[in-house]
């Protein structure tokens, strides 16, 4: 079970570049209002559970922000940004069709058709291992191999999951093996919107035949949802880059049972000119290729194919993107990898430098790669498919 408080503070970032952040903290939340949350004693589609007994209701069923963040109009020339890392929601039930829900939201005041929207996002879902059942939503365990979509919607409310189609529909079938399915959706422009709305990261995960009780955890802090606010006359196409692959030639698959996963930095720019406010978005292809060698260390009697992850930091100096970091244009996320083998990942995410921020800033994809019975002779490289690009937005 998350620990989450049910009306925790909202992790939410909200930015300008031409005036001090504009977040409206003291609405109160309507949980019922929305029609985010289920109904006590039925699943999704109003009925029973199978033992003829309904679900008990958890803060898993219900919104887990109070209210979602609001972002104001941008100004003529210029932009606003909004970013929100916080679940409203901490599983979605496997259906035998798409019912999509809500997992991120914001809420974007007096849209004018002068102005753009930029969307993009991240989501990752995990399938019902063992390991999961007793402390997480999850009643049994996954007896298929799940599909689940995501795309960005924008919505009537915060729990509105069938609005307006903003940007592409991403989709992925997760199994046991690879049971950690993270999706990136890139960024889409849409212009001559009007009124107040929000925009919704929305998933719907389907599978043959599923029970009531078959469910995909959505995993907290793994994900995000990223929003700029175009003004009239702005430069929105920005000032492109490509990252340059600084990745070691090969790097070690980490027993994790010894050591945590070392992190390498795969992909880095410097950017110089950075100014407070300015807006820097990451969209990234990364392809990994593995290799094993000799065997699991002894009495070693867990997984061997690794788990490989990627973030995007940007920070103040090359050598330490962690230790120096200004923030996280991205979460954590990735999935598991046979060994031999070559898995590709995405990412998108973006972020508006803070006050106080240097002239000179790097931006850096950090990789970590391994797994609990890795080989000591386990490793893995960037393939050369990869392709990493970061865009900077600055105000007029």
């Amino acid at each position: 079970m998350r620990t989450t408080p049910l009306l925790a503070p909202i992790a939410l970032v909200a930015l300008v570049t031409t005036s001090p952040a504009c977040v409206d903290e003291d609405r109160p939340g309507d949980a019922a209002a929305d029609g985010d949350e289920d109904a006590d004693d039925v699943d999704d589609e109003g009925e029973l559970d199978d033992e003829g007994e309904g679900d008990d209701l958890t803060r898993d069923d219900l919104p887990l922000v109070e209210a979602p963040l609001r972002l104001l109009p941008a100004p003529d020339g210029g932009f606003r940004f909004a970013r929100t890392t916080e679940e409203r929601r901490g599983y979605v039930r496997i259906q035998k069709s798409s019912t999509w829900r809500v997992v991120y939201s914001i809420e974007v005041e007096a849209l004018k058709a002068s102005e753009a929207l930029a969307v993009r996002g991240e989501v990752q879902l995990t399938t019902c291992q063992a390991s999961d059942l007793g402390d997480t939503p999850c009643k049994r365990i996954t007896p298929f191999d799940p599909k689940y979509k995501a795309k960005i919607v924008l919505g009537d409310g915060p729990g509105d999951a069938d609005g307006v189609l903003l940007s592409e529909v991403g989709d992925v079938t997760c199994s046991h093996f690879k049971h950690h399915c993270a999706l990136a959706l890139d960024e889409s422009k849409t212009g001559d919107l009007k009124g107040t709305k929000y925009v919704n990261l929305v998933v719907a995960a389907t599978g043959p035949a599923p029970s009531t009780k078959d469910r995909m955890i959505v995993d907290e802090g793994h994900g995000g949802l990223y929003v700029t606010r175009i003004g009239a006359g702005a430069d929105a196409k920005g000032e492109a880059a490509a990252m340059k692959d600084v990745s070691p030639s090969w790097m070690s698959l980490d027993t994790e049972d010894v050591e945590p996963r070392a992190p390498h930095v795969t992909f880095q720019v410097k950017l110089t000119g950075a100014e407070a406010g300015e807006i820097v978005d990451v969209d990234a292809k990364i392809v990994a290729v593995t290799e094993g060698h000799g065997g699991k260390p002894g009495g070693c009697s867990g997984a061997r194919d690794p788990l490989i992850t990627h973030q995007v930091f940007l920070s103040k100096h090359a050598g330490d993107p962690i230790g120096s970091k200004l923030g996280a244009l991205t979460a954590k996320n990735g999935g598991n990898c046979h060994l031999d083998d070559q898995c590709t990942y995405r990412k998108s995410g973006a972020l508006a430098l803070p006050k106080g921020a240097p002239g000179t800033v790097y931006v850096s994809v950090v990789s970590t790669g391994g797994r609990s019975c890795s080989s000591s002779q386990d490793r893995w490289k960037v393939g050369g498919a990869s392709e990493v690009t970061v865009r900077r937005r600055t105000s007029k």
